[in-house]
């Protein structure tokens, strides 16, 4: 399949992993979903989505190996801020 649009991620670390960046208040579903339709585009296995918008860093790592949905990100706890 091919795609009809390009995606450009921030960075691409190792070939393995795609790194999203932010500055926002707030991170929203759709940074989420960009960063997972990044993975499915590439045939890459996992994504960080870092936010530097907010008083603390925050990451998420995201998985591919399984459909990304809001509530199973928040319950497994994998959100990190630092202070």
């Amino acid at each position: 399949m091919e795609l009809k649009k390009e995606f450009r991620a921030d960075f691409v670390c190792y070939d393995k992993i795609i790194v999203e960046l932010k500055a926002v208040n707030d991170i929203v579903d759709e940074y989420y979903a960009q960063v997972y339709n990044y993975l499915k585009a590439s045939n890459m296995q996992l994504g960080l989505l870092i936010n530097f918008g907010n008083n603390s860093l925050e990451t998420q790592r995201i998985p591919c190996s399984h459909k990304w949905n809001r509530l199973s990100a928040n319950s497994s706890n994998e959100t990190n801020t630092i202070s």
